[in-house]
């Protein structure tokens, strides 16, 4: 965190359907990390709050069980992954050509791009219950505040009939570059990856577009409870795009936002939200799919 060395902070957001949004950061003063021979343990505490989550993780990835425990969250939240741990690249963990750098200072890995989440949470004494959702695990790092460094940036996930996806742009502060990763999957076999910078077409190498849609129902928006809402996103969702010069095979996904989940200020510069979307789309030409979208995005200020 911005100022703080060593941090160790937990965001934990929710939305429920009927549009009631909750978000609270918490912070643990005490860490232990277990490793064993299959499974990495991790517990943070905080006497004064009551802080106390447990997160085990399997060193295969197969699995992530997080046990919350605080004065306004209990209950359990569980990661299975339906796509392979992959770099930005899109090559399959692990691979000595794989590459965790994605743009200047910043480092970024997906151990599981896209999986099915089970929660079952009491929050502040309201359920919040989720069975066959959509999430993820990532890791990023970077060498200085994420302000410093990004412009903007639109991440998403998505499970789309047989597809499974995964894709960042992002804006760089340091050279003022727009970077372009993405990978699909079909099971646990990558069939179309490419990193690259946005827009750059190529004749011979994959390559892709991640476009901003303005016509949708649904833009980014902060909580309704609000005293001061910020402005709507000017946005609405995404078009991708991803070619393959090589076999002729051209996909194309229509992302619309369906729930905003949370949008605060990004610092000065912009706003940070995270929200549920669908998706349509698949082999241009072939058979089209509908699924589900995840994902986080930060929209510039004008």
């Amino acid at each position: 965190m911005v100022g703080t060395v060593g941090a160790q902070r937990a965001l934990l957001t929710a939305v429920w359907p009927n549009g009631t949004r909750f978000m609270e950061s918490m912070w643990a003063d005490v860490s232990t990390v277990k490793v064993c021979n299959d499974m990495t343990i991790v517990t943070w505490y905080n006497g004064t709050s009551g802080l106390n989550w447990t997160i085990e993780a399997a060193k295969d990835f197969s699995r992530t069980i997080v046990l919350i425990k605080s004065a306004n969250i209990q209950g359990t939240f569980t990661l299975s992954p339906i796509s392979p741990p992959v770099y930005p690249n899109g090559l399959i963990y692990p691979d000595l050509q794989g590459d965790n750098k994605f743009a200047p200072y910043l480092w970024w890995v997906e151990s599981v791009p896209v999986g099915v989440v089970e929660v079952n949470l009491t929050i502040r004494g309201t359920p919040f219950v989720l069975h066959n959702g959509i999430g993820g695990r990532e890791r990023n790092w970077h060498s200085f505040p994420w302000a410093q460094i990004s412009a903007r940036w639109d991440m998403i996930r998505a499970q789309v009939g047989p597809y499974t996806l995964v894709s960042l742009t992002y804006e760089s502060k340091i050279d003022g570059q727009t970077y372009f990763s993405a990978v699909i999957m079909e099971g646990q076999k990558v069939v179309f990856r490419t990193r690259t910078l946005a827009q750059q077409v190529s004749a011979t190498e994959n390559y892709g577009s991640f476009d901003l849609q303005y016509n949708g129902t649904v833009r980014l928006s902060s909580d309704p409870a609000a005293a001061t809402p910020l402005p709507e996103s000017r946005h609405t969702g995404y078009l991708m795009e991803m070619v393959a010069p090589g076999t002729g095979e051209h996909w194309k996904f229509k992302i619309d936002y369906t729930k905003c989940v949370y949008w605060f200020p990004a610092g000065k510069d912009g706003r940070v939200a995270g929200f549920a979307g669908a998706v349509k789309g698949g082999l241009v030409g072939g058979a089209q799919f509908v699924g589900r979208v995840s994902g986080n995005a930060m929209e510039k200020n004008l």
